[in-house]
């Protein structure tokens, strides 16, 4: 069986498409493109040096922009100028791709060009490209990420040291938690209430018999009395590193969140690459540095 056959818009070419309008629009002069002619002076040039598919529906390509001019003080404010409209693509549509930035590779840095006199600042920035689904040709919808704070996580067991139950709160679908058992739980404790409406799953890289079958979201102001806020079971994941939302009927305000697995599909070992909690706004992931414990929820100290 062949699964959905999801496809990514070029980002150069998104990109030239965008910065051209974007760029006229506060009437500034440039040309924007994937390649320099011997002639140009100044110019924007974007190359797509990297990235990875963060999900299956989305491609997370680092791209470096190039701002040409003859003067450094001319080369840095258009660099400046690329930069700031970079980073303002938040679910932007440009042709059949939905953009966002993501996240700063590389800042501003001066880089001349070795056989010519023209001045030459560049950055790389990580995007967000949505894909989009060969039989329909329609952008697929986002995948929900974390807007809620998360400051410390407990869990039943995690297989230290590589595979622990924060990895679960990075937004890193590379990485994961893992702990030998058929079923298991892990607990956020955030920086303050916060109110989950939707929450999302996604698959680990290998095992499938190791993902969550069944599963209950919890929410709880004190660590101690839990409130079950939604149950699932028979769940699938249709492949590795895929992600499934699913909504709080109730939301209500809560400082721990408990994510108890109750079986998975078969074997002693659970595993899971990310847990998200979104309280229906949009945004970036929230990542911040937090501890791991294994032990009872909530964490003291």
């Amino acid at each position: 069986m062949i699964g959905e056959v999801i496809e990514f818009a070029d980002v150069e070419a998104a990109l030239v498409t965008h910065l051209k309008a974007r760029l006229a629009a506060r009437g500034v002069s440039a040309k924007v493109s994937t390649r320099r002619a011997t002639n140009d002076v100044r110019l924007v040039r974007i190359t797509r040096v990297g990235g990875h598919r963060a999900h299956i529906i989305e491609d997370r390509p680092m791209v470096t922009f190039e701002a040409w001019d003859k003067t450094d003080v001319d080369a840095s404010e258009l660099a400046k100028v690329v930069r700031a409209e970079v980073q303002a693509l938040d679910n932007t549509l440009v042709g059949s791709a939905y953009l966002s930035w993501f996240a700063e590779v590389a800042g501003p840095s001066y880089f001349p060009h070795p056989e010519t006199s023209l001045a030459r600042y560049q950055h790389t920035q990580q995007l967000a490209v949505i894909g989009t689904s060969f039989e329909t040709g329609q952008p697929q919808p986002q995948p929900e990420v974390s807007t809620i704070e998360v400051m410390a996580v407990t869990a039943s067991a995690q297989n230290a040291p590589g595979e622990i139950a924060s990895n679960l709160a990075d937004a890193n679908p590379d990485t994961k938690w893992l702990a030998f058992a058929s079923s298991g739980w892990a607990c956020y404790q955030l920086a303050s209430p916060g109110k989950a409406v939707k929450y999302s799953l996604t698959s680990a890289n290998d095992g499938p018999e190791r993902d969550p079958k069944n599963f209950q979201l919890e929410g709880s102001a004190d660590g101690q009395t839990w409130t079950t806020l939604d149950t699932q079971t028979g769940i699938d994941f249709p492949s590795r590193f895929a992600t499934k939302t699913f909504t709080v009927s109730s939301p209500a305000a809560y400082t721990y969140y408990r994510l108890n697995i109750t079986a998975v599909h078969s074997g002693n070992i659970v595993q899971l690459a990310d847990w998200d909690l979104n309280d229906g706004t949009t945004g970036e992931n929230k990542v911040t540095p937090m501890v791991t414990v294994v032990g009872s929820c909530p964490i003291s100290g």
